[in-house]
């Protein structure tokens, strides 16, 4: 159940989709730093076949390489630059590892916390139940003349004290149940 929450968490998290975003991001600076190390090179080549005055066919092909753009690196600033695009690409790969790290162990959290909840619900409900049979065992001795009506508020104050921490422990319930929905990315 835990496996198919981290997976459901993994599919619909925005924050990871907005990692990979950046991941790509960083990817494409990277490439187009590296680019700058080389020149840009630009080939053409053209021709024309025009008839002369004499009859003839003139025929003229031209070509041509360009160089554009093109920066020597005398002083290492382009490959500086390159290297730091490479630089941030390997941080956004980790920010992205760290992300999806991040919210595994969130998710698993929030289940353990629902897991441990739902054995406390278990618990105060039984607590609770012993302690209404204790009062009843009291109230009964009140009415025997065994125990006085002392005995018998202290019982009533455990019975209220006992259905307050089930409500608390509910309460708490419901959050972690919220707080897992909200990892996952849709309700439970």
């Amino acid at each position: 159940q835990l496996k198919a929450l981290i997976r459901l968490a993994l599919e619909h998290t925005r924050d990871l989709r907005v990692a990979a975003l950046n991941v790509e991001q960083a990817r494409a600076q990277a490439v187009l730093r590296e680019a700058d190390l080389w020149p840009t090179v630009n080939a053409g080549l053209g021709g024309n076949r025009l008839p002369t005055n004499s009859g003839g066919v003139s025929t003229t092909v031209t070509g041509g390489l360009a160089t554009t753009a093109y920066e020597l690196d005398l002083f290492g600033r382009v490959r500086q630059q390159a290297a730091a695009a490479q630089a941030q690409l390997r941080a956004s790969e980790f920010l992205q590892a760290a992300a999806r790290s991040s919210l595994i162990a969130a998710v698993a959290a929030a289940y353990v916390n629902l897991q441990a909840d739902e054995a406390l619900l278990r618990i105060t409900q039984d607590t609770m139940r012993s302690r209404e049979e204790s009062r009843q065992i009291v109230l009964g001795r009140v009415k025997a003349g065994a125990a006085s009506q002392v005995d018998l508020a202290q019982a009533d104050a455990l019975v209220q004290a006992a259905r307050a921490a089930w409500a608390q422990v509910q309460r708490q319930k419901a959050f972690d149940v919220s707080t897992l929905g909200l990892l996952v990315g849709r309700p439970l």
